[in-house]
């Protein structure tokens, strides 16, 4: 019998309970006829071997019809038990079956963008609403990430990129970090990115968009963080803006998808429970406490980077690599609760936001957090592509060699599983 045939079904229905009313009214029937025959003495006398019969087929009668009766309601109620069943299960599959097949298009999708990207370093073969999915697919998976996210070592860290697509794949083909992955193969390490996908080079977009199909293909060896360009404010008085309106015809969708997408990316990463990695540098101590505790989360919209301390220094400060105290600006301290003329850390006069703070600074946090040994960030260029603080617990990482047309190297960070050994992979631009 076919569950969801209801005709089939209705006719069952209606034979077992017409059949058990057959059953029930044949009882009544042949105990009002026994009523009939036992009333009349003279007749009982001359027919008791028949009367005897009746009596007994009236009882069998009574037990069968009893019998049926309850056993064809049991079996309507267990057909009805597995008609709701079958069509709760079939509700409750079917988003599994769709969430399945939606994460084998996306991942298509992502596929064959990301080979278009590699081989063709362009998105021109690409059409608008195929960019859109791809970054629509990538903004709900970000989003499911926390604001501090773990990643375990061996894994490569990546610093600013800035739109410089040909030395990124560089690092790849010549670097020899997880050359399989322009083959669109999984990597054998993590890969952590800190921020600064956008603006300055010509290639953002390209950028960004390999970026997010990659993620998509290998959630869990990708990680992508914010920077302070993944701001909607910054990339749109940058070169950002402009280029997503030269490149695409839907530029403002693709735009806003982009900083719809920056909006859901993680503020900061752990390595190994070991080091806290970053695009600018360790917030004011007040927040401290909140960013490496379990309330942490991303911020609602640009405007709370702005508003929340934490958020604003994870993008934008910076160290000063020495521990040297600072001498503190009149007009413009960081706490109003400073009246030394000298602290660990001060307003970011050079950014005109956040803090720069010392090695001591550094150190506190390091004291409060004892299995924090380090800070791997980027946000500034160096010329060998790295660069140090004197305490050497603070390693900056910029990624983007021939940065705004200087002969600045490019580097890579590869931390090993064991995390006894850190080495960079530097690319050096022809000059």
């Amino acid at each position: 019998m076919v569950l969801d045939d209801w005709h089939d079904l209705t006719n069952w229905l209606s034979f077992s309970f017409h059949f058990s009313f057959h059953f029930k009214s044949s009882s009544r029937a042949t105990q009002h006829n026994r009523h009939i025959f036992c009333s009349d003495t003279h007749f009982t006398r001359h027919m008791d071997g028949l009367n005897s019969f009746w009596v007994t087929f009236a009882v069998i009668q009574i037990v069968l019809g009893t019998f049926f009766q309850y056993f064809f309601v049991v079996i309507n109620l267990l057909l009805i038990a597995i008609l709701l069943y079958s069509v709760f299960y079939s509700f409750k599959s079917q988003p599994n079956e769709d969430r399945s097949a939606r994460r084998a298009l996306t991942k298509a999708l992502a596929r064959k963008i990301a080979a278009k990207v590699i081989a063709e370093m362009s998105l021109s073969s690409v059409s608008d609403e195929e960019i859109i999915r791809l970054l629509k697919a990538g903004t709900r998976l970000l989003d499911e990430e926390p604001a501090r996210v773990s990643v375990d070592a061996p894994c490569y860290i990546f610093g600013d990129l800035h739109g410089n697509l040909p030395y990124f794949l560089k690092y790849f083909k010549v670097g020899n970090v997880e050359p399989q992955l322009l083959k669109l193969r999984a990597p054998e390490n993590n890969l952590l990115f800190l921020g600064d996908y956008v603006d300055r080079g010509q290639f953002s977009l390209e950028v960004i968009v390999l970026l997010v199909a990659l993620k998509l293909l290998f959630p869990y060896k990708i990680t992508l963080l914010r920077g302070n360009h993944e701001i909607m404010e910054i990339n749109q008085s940058y070169s950002f803006y402009g280029e997503v309106c030269e490149k695409r015809m839907d530029f403002e969708r693709i735009y806003t998808k982009c900083n719809k997408l920056f909006t859901k990316l993680p503020l900061c990463a752990v390595v190994s429970d070991t080091y806290l990695c970053m695009h600018g540098g360790l917030p004011r101590p007040e927040g401290w406490d909140f960013l490496m505790g379990d309330e942490f989360e991303k911020p609602q919209n640009d405007e709370e980077i702005d508003s929340n301390y934490t958020f604003c220094d994870l993008l934008w400060a910076d160290p000063t690599n020495n521990s040297r105290q600072l001498p503190l600006f009149e007009e413009c301290e960081p706490d109003d609760g400073f009246l030394e003329e000298y602290a660990n850390y001060r307003f970011n006069e050079d950014r005109e936001t956040s803090i720069q703070f010392n090695d001591r600074f550094a150190q506190e946090f390091f004291n409060r957090f004892p299995n924090i040994r380090g800070v791997f960030r980027a946000h500034e260029q160096y010329p060998q592509g790295h660069g140090m603080n004197e305490a050497r617990t603070i390693c900056t990482i910029f990624s983007s060699p021939r940065y705004m047309d200087e002969a600045d190297c490019g580097s890579v960070l590869n931390v090993s599983a064991d995390l006894k050994r850190i080495h960079f992979v530097t690319l050096k631009p022809k000059v």
